[in-house]
């Protein structure tokens, strides 16, 4: 913060306060602070990237996407941009399939033995806090592998109130 302070229009002085952000997993504020960076050179093509993939850890991947599109038109050859934008795709493409596999017209969705994790579980608190559920009564998740980071997630968004019959 303080090298920022000194020279709030230098985006390498960001650098090190985003790395520091994403180290300790708070993406969010990372995000905020690429978009400074941004404001300040929009043709910096590794600060699209590093938020494409903050936008990728929260799950957010068409933002993420066009972050990646955007480091890719402003440095076409770099070929990790490219591969980062690919990987977002695939993980998009999974959580599509992940969630278009439950069934959330059902009062109970059971989800147990079916190697579900932390990705997983922060797709499935995705869906759960945008689609209407005021029927849902349960939900079995045992004999998964839901780490912290799902395990947070699943509980903010039970926590928020958007499952009002939930048991």
């Amino acid at each position: 913060d303080e090298a920022i302070r000194l020279n709030p229009k230098r985006v390498c002085c960001f650098f090190n306060k985003w790395q520091a952000l994403v180290e300790l997993g708070r993406h969010d504020e990372a995000i905020a602070c690429y978009d400074e960076a941004i404001r300040l050179n929009p043709k910096v093509d590794v600060v699209f990237n590093h938020k494409g993939s903050s936008l990728d850890k929260l799950g957010r991947y068409e933002e993420a996407i066009a972050c990646y599109d955007e480091a890719i038109r402003l440095n076409p050859k770099e070929l990790f941009y490219k591969n980062c934008r690919e990987a977002a795709l695939s993980q998009q493409t999974k959580a599509k399939a992940f969630i278009d596999s439950i069934d959330f017209e059902t009062p109970k969705i059971h989800l147990v033995n079916e190697e579900i994790g932390d990705e997983e579980a922060k797709w499935l608190s995705e869906a759960l806090k945008s689609a209407n559920l005021p029927a849902l009564q349960r939900i079995t998740l045992h004999k998964n592998k839901i780490g912290d980071s799902g395990a947070s997630a699943l509980a903010a968004v039970f926590k928020e109130g958007n499952l009002p019959a939930l048991k």
